[in-house]
């Protein structure tokens, strides 16, 4: 996707995620957004998250790497690569209409 040269990467990922049709889908974050502490991600999170509940978009996450091998999990501290975050546009919410 080409985006103008005035826009940050924060607002090309916004953008981005606005704009999926539906069944489309956008890796938002790499990694463990919930450790990470930056501006960025955590912006880039919190729109797709508000498109969310404006019935825009899912949200799913995939891990990318098997637990331990002993099958732990240390989520506080994360472990291997991470997940990828992932938006999908969502189709519109059909509107009721009333029969009588």
């Amino acid at each position: 996707m080409n985006n103008p040269p005035y826009l940050t990467e924060t607002e090309s990922a916004i953008k981005a995620m606005s704009s999926l049709e539906p069944g489309e889908t956008y890796v938002y974050f790499v990694g463990f957004l919930d450790e990470e502490r930056l501006a960025a991600p955590h912006a880039v999170a919190d729109a797709a998250y508000h498109l969310y509940l404006a019935g825009k978009v899912h949200l799913t996450q995939k891990r990318m790497t098997l637990p331990t091998s002993r099958g732990v999990v240390d989520w506080g501290r994360g472990c291997g690569k991470g997940f990828r975050y992932i938006a999908t546009g969502a189709l519109p919410k059909k509107k009721l209409v009333p029969t009588f």
